[in-house]
């Protein structure tokens, strides 16, 4: 799950940086923030539906 993770969050990185490097920040801000807290959550949900997160 979590090189699944790493590959996604890599290229969108990628198309980030891109696009802040053609002055588009307003997309590489968006691409930053949404696919990185979405995969977070995602995989964060389905580890949890596997193995329950005990925290204190």
């Amino acid at each position: 799950m979590t090189i699944i993770t790493a590959e996604t969050s890599l290229s969108e990185l990628v198309t980030s940086l891109l696009e802040a490097f053609k002055k588009n920040s307003d997309i590489a801000i968006g691409f930053l923030i949404g696919s990185n807290f979405f995969n977070i959550l995602l995989i964060l949900s389905i580890i949890s539906f596997i193995q329950p997160i005990s925290f204190n």
